[in-house]
């Protein structure tokens, strides 16, 4: 599985901040501020009151006051994310099964070079942060349309009201 990918026109500028304490983010991790510091942290996932700053460039350093360069992400901008499914076995979710409009969860799983982001089918879950609006799935190619291949990707977008940025900033 891949990780999340701005697929939205993006604006071409990035948000160059300073890395926080000990960080461990890898390319592609879900970013945000620490709210006492600025500096740039992993997007906590399973927080009461998250926001989302964008998505990594680069790996963190782990060294405090590095270079941390993040891909904002604005009100309307839509994400390619992996579909997972926590209910009965736990595992990849076909993205048909997602409806477009309806608020899913932002999940996290595995750690380091192993962490991965999905949004979250199943509405008894409650470890993520109900934050992503299903705009439908990603198109794959006609041969796999055809022979009724399970996809596994979908495009969401984030509630506008967990972002950092907005629009007149």
């Amino acid at each position: 599985m891949t990780m999340p990918v701005l697929v939205s026109n993006p604006r071409g500028n990035s948000y160059h901040g300073l890395e926080e304490l000990s960080q461990t983010w890898i390319e592609g991790d879900f970013l945000t501020l620490d709210t006492s510091s600025g500096e740039v942290e992993l997007f906590a996932f399973d927080s009461q009151a998250p926001k989302i700053l964008g998505l990594a460039q680069a790996a963190a350093t782990g060294t405090a006051g590095e270079e941390a360069v993040v891909t904002q992400i604005w009100p309307g901008d839509i994400i390619a994310l992996d579909t997972y499914d926590s209910s009965g076995t736990p595992g990849a979710a076909d993205a048909s099964s997602f409806i477009p409009g309806k608020l899913y969860e932002l999940l996290m799983t595995g750690s380091g070079a192993t962490r991965r982001w999905y949004a979250e089918l199943s509405a008894s879950h409650s470890g993520g942060y109900a934050c992503l609006i299903c705009e439908g799935i990603v198109q794959g190619s006609l041969k796999d349309k055809l022979e009724g291949n399970t996809r596994y990707r979908g495009l969401f977008r984030v509630l506008d009201s967990v972002l950092l940025q907005h629009v007149g900033q």
